[in-house]
């Protein structure tokens, strides 16, 4: 496997660096505008399929012991840079995704399932409701986005930057298009259902 390689005009891949079959390689292509947002899903959808092809048969999401997992890096990590610049999550990242949702706390885990049951936006008084949890929102999100940066990787909801200072709370919504959002709901669906459940019901 190759990374950050260049293509010459005789088609043939120049400066070449190898890549473990672990490793991770970075793929860019260039399309138009129009084809850009198709682009995005159908190949999220082909990255998943070949992920599924990829794991071992023996690997089972809902029983994996993520305890196994080394957090490459602290909570501060990129603490000077917005959170969001970091890389996002994609289907290739499900055992790192397992430790930082197994490393939440019980509430951010309640706040995270809110997200994941109405991706298409939710406020954060709401999303307290739903998780029972009287503290405050922006703590508990930022230590859920700290175990996101233990793994060099963003968080996955966006906030309407228009709905700050609402009497109910900013607007959060995931892209429910994302590799992010498949992640991350296919690991509650697996080691959290009730929590998926509770928050789907209303916090019930």
């Amino acid at each position: 496997m190759t990374s950050e390689s260049s293509v010459n005009s005789g088609g043939a891949p120049s400066d070449l660096t190898f890549l473990p079959a672990d490793g991770v390689a970075n793929i860019a292509f260039a399309v138009p505008a129009s084809l850009a947002v198709r682009f995005q899903f159908q190949s999220s959808q082909l990255l998943a399929r070949l992920l599924a092809e990829a794991t071992p048969s023996d690997f089972d999401l809902a029983m994996w012991d993520s305890s196994s997992v080394s957090a490459p890096f602290g909570v501060n990590h990129r603490a000077d840079d917005d959170a969001w610049t970091l890389p996002k999550l994609t289907m290739s990242d499900v055992k790192l995704a397992c430790w930082a949702v197994d490393n939440w706390t019980e509430t951010g885990r309640r706040l995270v399932a809110g997200l994941l049951t109405h991706p298409e936006g939710i406020r954060t008084a709401d999303m307290a409701k739903l998780a029972d949890f009287t503290g405050g929102i922006p703590s508990a999100l930022r230590h859920v986005a700290g175990r996101l940066r233990s793994i060099d990787r963003a968080p996955f909801w966006l906030g309407d930057i228009s709905s700050k200072g609402h009497a109910d709370g900013q607007r959060l919504s995931v892209d429910v298009e994302g590799e992010p959002y498949a992640l991350m709901l296919s690991i509650f669906e697996a080691r959290y259902p009730d929590v998926l459940a509770s928050a789907a019901n209303g916090g019930c």
